[in-house]
């Protein structure tokens, strides 16, 4: 379990750190990562016939020299429920696997919320020669509600629609630029 997490948290922990990864690619990766991981909650069966075939003699600890006890003034409305405690495979499945597989997720659903909102501050610059000017004000807005005291939004607009306007120049420039260069 171990060996198919790692690695593949390693692969895209070393895509994550490109400079020039795009954020919406990012996102991505962590989010298929964690995918990944919620798919090896349900792969306890194959991770331990794995073992055993490793380490043939292995016995899962049955006996258990300590009992955990619910507190007694824990009574709800109907009355204390008895304890369920797990013997052996039952009980590793379910306090140590479980549990490391559903931190690891809650910790990638964290991340994965941090490139989220990154990716939504950010994203319109990249689309700034698509956007109308509506639009445009609502995203230099929300950034600017943001970084209140790093960004004016009325000077955000103005540049933003005038590197608008410059982008959209410049790619025609491009593309009359290749036409002239195939022919």
């Amino acid at each position: 379990m171990w060996s198919n997490i790692l690695v593949r948290c390693n692969e895209t922990s070393k895509n994550l750190q490109s400079a020039s990864l795009p954020l919406d690619v990012a996102l991505k990766l962590v989010d298929s990562l964690t995918a990944f991981v919620k798919d090896q909650r349900d792969k306890f069966e194959m991770y331990e016939t794995t073992s055993k075939q490793i380490y043939p003699d292995f016995e899962y600890k049955t006996n258990t020299t300590r009992s955990r006890q619910r507190s007694s003034r824990l009574i709800f409305f109907d009355g204390a429920t008895e304890d369920t405690q797990f013997q052996g495979r039952e009980k590793f499945r379910t306090e140590v696997y479980i549990p490391i597989i559903d931190t690891w997720i809650a910790q990638l659903h964290q991340r994965s919320k941090a490139y989220d909102q990154l990716l939504n501050l950010f994203e319109f610059f990249s689309r700034l020669s698509v956007w109308r000017t509506e639009a445009l004000e609502i995203h230099c807005q929300t950034f600017t509600e943001f970084y209140v005291n790093d960004v004016n939004e009325k000077e955000l607009l103005v540049e933003c629609d005038h590197f608008k306007h410059y982008l959209k120049k410049s790619l025609v420039i491009t593309y009359i630029a290749t036409i002239c260069i195939t022919l």
